[in-house]
């Protein structure tokens, strides 16, 4: 099935939780842009589906394209606004990394013989949109239409990517983006725990350890999280509560709450 080989690992724990709107539905598959834009619109607006047919469809009729036409970034914004009225501005590519750390959507523009092999299902160059949501130690998160319904995004690395896209202007990010209905709060001396999860969603041992500790010199911060969740080890002997962070220093990552560490969550 149409899936990458995820080299650098699968993108979970983004909020809302993201998974690939697919293309391939439609024969010939040339709604990679309306699927992207969805995408898009699904990360900033409550109530929007994960169906092509709802309202990536109406993004091209309201567009001003008919099927089996394509589109480009113009019709994609027009769409967007019209079917979801979720917001679409263009950015130059050296602002995507700052809008992902953000928290925002980014619709992108590429040349698919371009991409970093890992990512690519098929092998004709043509020209084709995606969307990044989504970053973590110089990686961004990628989802392409072209992936089977309900994939997960793959990461990738920005400097792996970045010759595949298409020059300023042919990009788009939402303005707007689904706030997380929790936060996490380290203060300042707190030992800061992270931990590798599995695709299975256990703590992994890396190095002969669970976790790896860091303490927080800096003053007290607060950043977007994900609900607490109790993961179990893979060994099953221990376990812990943790959450998946979102943005700020430790964005991407799963950290151990401990109010006795100085981590708590509200």
């Amino acid at each position: 099935m149409p899936v990458p080989s995820y080299r650098y690992g699968k993108v979970d724990g983004t909020y809302p939780l993201l998974t690939v709107i697919s293309e391939r539905i439609e024969k010939p598959m040339v709604c990679c842009g309306y699927a992207a834009a969805h995408m898009a619109a699904f990360t900033a607006r409550t109530g929007v589906s994960k169906r092509l047919v709802n309202e990536g469809h109406e993004m091209r009729t309201l567009g001003g394209r008919p099927h089996n036409a394509g589109s480009n970034a113009s019709e994609l914004r027009t769409g967007c606004k019209a079917a979801t009225n979720v917001n679409l501005v263009a950015l130059a590519k050296s602002s995507i990394p700052d809008r992902l750390a953000k928290g925002f959507a980014v619709v992108i523009n590429l040349s698919y013989e371009k991409l970093p092999p890992e990512l690519q299902v098929q092998s004709n160059a043509f020209g084709h949109t995606a969307l990044l949501f989504g970053s973590q130690r110089g990686m961004v998160g990628y989802f392409d239409p072209l992936w089977d319904q309900g994939s997960s995004g793959a990461w990738v690395p920005w400097q792996r990517l970045l010759p595949a896209l298409w020059g300023d202007g042919a990009h788009s990010t939402t303005v707007t983006r689904l706030a997380p209905s929790h936060t996490v709060h380290i203060a300042h001396g707190a030992t800061v725990r992270t931990y590798a999860v599995s695709s299975k969603g256990c703590i992994l041992k890396v190095n002969g350890s669970y976790g790896k500790d860091t303490k927080w010199t800096r003053p007290d911060s607060h950043a977007d999280c994900n609900a607490p969740v109790h993961r179990n080890t893979c060994d099953g002997l221990s376990g812990a509560n943790t959450v998946r962070v979102i943005s700020g220093a430790f964005a991407g990552k799963t950290i151990r709450v401990d109010p006795a560490s100085g981590v708590t969550v509200s």
